[in-house]
């Protein structure tokens, strides 16, 4: 179990819930993310009003239920967390249905891919030695990944702020839509369009070939050190499906071959085999 060393209690928690800092958007379907310290520790917290949107609510639910079995079987990609119940609450137990008195506790961790550092333009000084730490670091996430892809899971929304690093361990955070490829769920519209692989805009479902486009854009973005921007959904579309060109800055440019693989636009085409990935990453080494 990869849980908080403190065990903190609702009590403790309660008081220092008071301005949410996500966006007011999000706010308005129930979802409330805190950001709060306790000794010297900061957490963020993630809480779901129940009543305002069935659909938030079914996916909170379902990354409760991904931490508690995430943490016997691939503990080692999760940040350390707690589930927190209001102990005077009728729903405060992990098997029933969670009401706006459960929350998800989880540790701040650094985020492992930052755009438009500083500390990345001063690495590029020193181009061999960095770059195979560079690659290293992408080996580490596609095996984040892979925790997930090998026991048949689509995290299914994989972004640049989900991938965190902690003691030097890559994790990974916000199960709410990951599902099992078996499962077969409704074809969901939803998503960020900035990932979104370019069979997702033409109704298909998400799937281990969409994650594998998601962390292609991630690395893309990462590896350039530029936020792509788009002003609207049909841009992103646009982009994703006709426009996009993958090219990769020095000195990072021999990975533009690899990034090109990964984000094809026909997902038959799309390199979506983690191991091949790492073999061919692993010749940059």
């Amino acid at each position: 179990m990869n849980l908080l060393k403190n065990n903190l209690q609702w009590q403790t928690i309660q008081p220092l819930l008071r301005q949410p800092v996500n966006s007011e958007q999000s706010q308005q379907y129930g979802r409330l993310i805190y950001c709060i310290e306790i000794d010297d520790q900061t957490y963020w917290v993630k809480r779901q009003q129940q009543g305002i949107s069935s659909q938030h609510e079914q996916w909170f639910d379902n990354e409760i239920k991904h931490y508690q079995s995430l943490s016997t079987r691939s503990s080692k990609i999760l940040v350390p967390f707690e589930i927190v119940y209001d102990e005077n609450s009728r729903f405060n137990t992990p098997t029933s249905k969670h009401d706006s008195s459960s929350l998800i506790l989880i540790e701040n961790a650094a985020p492992l891919f930052e755009v438009e550092n500083s500390a990345y333009t001063q690495m590029q000084t020193c181009p061999h030695n960095e770059f195979s730490n560079v690659v290293n670091l992408l080996l580490h996430s596609l095996d984040a990944l892979l925790s997930i892809h090998e026991q048949g899971w689509v995290h299914a929304d994989l972004k640049r702020e989900h991938f965190r690093i902690l003691n030097g361990q890559p994790k990974l955070i916000d199960f709410e839509q990951m599902f099992h490829f078996e499962c077969h769920p409704q074809v969901s519209t939803h998503g960020t369009p900035r990932y979104m692989a370019p069979e997702l805009f033409h109704g298909e479902s998400k799937s281990q070939a969409s994650d594998i486009y998601a962390l292609g854009i991630i690395w893309l973005e990462w590896l350039n050190q530029y936020s792509i921007r788009k002003k609207s959904y049909i841009d992103w579309a646009k982009w994703h499906c006709q426009q996009l060109k993958v090219e990769i800055i020095r000195p990072f440019s021999d990975l533009t071959p690899v990034l090109q693989q990964m984000l094809m636009k026909n997902k038959s085409q799309r390199l979506d085999n983690i191991y091949q990935l790492k073999q061919i990453l692993s010749e940059f080494v």
